[in-house]
């Protein structure tokens, strides 16, 4: 996922809790000061537990390549395929 439309999902999720937020306190389910404490709380934490999905989704990405790569007789290789490998 590019950067653009990484910023553009957590834009959109700071807005859906901010429109949350607002619900919750006109109805009075929580006060302005516990709204904005989970609201800080989960845009604090999203961006943490984002990145780290990322890693462990690169990282699988990344071990898969290898393993293809390892698995695949360089004979059949072509020169764009030497090219992109590490030999």
């Amino acid at each position: 996922m590019n950067e653009v439309t990484k910023n553009a999902i957590l834009s959109l999720i700071r807005t859906l809790l901010a429109i949350g937020a607002g619900v919750a306190v006109s109805r009075g389910y929580v006060s302005d000061d516990i709204a904005m404490q989970i609201m800080g709380t989960a845009v604090a934490f999203i961006p943490i537990v984002w990145g780290m999905v990322d890693k462990i989704i690169a990282d699988q990405k990344a071990e898969k390549r290898i393993a293809a790569a390892l698995n695949e007789p360089r004979e059949t290789w072509t020169a764009e395929d030497r090219a992109d490998r590490v030999l």
